[in-house]
């Protein structure tokens, strides 16, 4: 069984509820755990597979999912955006491939080049068809510090998990993971259909400095893991 963990800032509870759709009515997800980090808005869902984790403060996106991994009850986890939509069933999809079985893979990450992206404007939030005959494939990553989105959707076992350090707020997680992992194979995930909403990333002076921030940090932290 999956746990899911979604951070969000509830700018479009429309969208994530469009995805909590689709994971509630997956079998093989019995948990998701939603970070709210906006302490001015509640979110609310009912179904007894989901609790939210109202936040005082914004723990922003690595430290969330920190907190998340640290409150599952499953072996196998899934990270994902509140900006993207995906088609029924795509984590039994990814299941069914038993790549995540395979003793030597670490992770599996979404790129939007790699997908089969039904759109990505704002008003469009109906889940894309899952009706395709073609089955998600998958490529395995060599180059971990060229990759973008890959963040977007992540999934693999919580033994593959390693606790972010605290000072990366937003950016640079996914490729700390990824280092972390290096010894295994780790895998783009191909063909599944999602729609991303690129338009709900935050810019702001505060943002863009947070990036600079983080990208400062990760040159020092990169040289101790790679």
């Amino acid at each position: 069984m999956f746990s899911i963990i979604i951070p969000t800032i509830l700018r479009r509870p429309d969208i994530l509820s469009s995805n909590l759709d689709i994971l509630v009515g997956d079998e093989i997800v019995d948990e998701i755990i939603i970070i709210n980090n906006n302490p001015k808005k509640q979110f609310n869902y009912s179904n007894p597979k989901i609790k939210v984790l109202n936040q005082e403060e914004n723990l922003y996106v690595n430290k969330s999912w920190n907190l998340g991994i640290n409150k599952i009850n499953n072996e196998y986890f899934g990270i994902l955006n509140d900006d993207i939509i995906c088609c029924k069933e795509f984590i039994t999809k990814i299941y069914n491939s038993k790549i995540l079985e395979e003793k030597d893979t670490g992770l599996l990450g979404m790129n939007s080049l790699y997908l089969l992206d039904f759109g990505i404007e704002e008003d469009d939030i109906t889940p894309p068809d899952s009706t395709t005959n073609i089955p998600p494939h998958f490529i395995q990553l060599k180059d971990f510090d060229t990759l973008l989105d890959w963040g977007s959707l992540i999934l693999g076992k919580k033994e593959n998990y390693y606790n972010i350090p605290e000072e990366l707020k937003i950016i640079y997680g996914d490729n700390y993971l990824l280092h972390k992992n290096k010894n295994k194979k780790n895998y783009l995930i191909c063909n599944l259909p999602v729609k991303h909403i690129h338009s709900l990333t935050v810019r702001s002076k505060a943002f863009e400095q947070i990036l600079l921030d983080d990208h400062k940090i990760w040159t020092q932290i990169l040289p101790d893991i790679s």
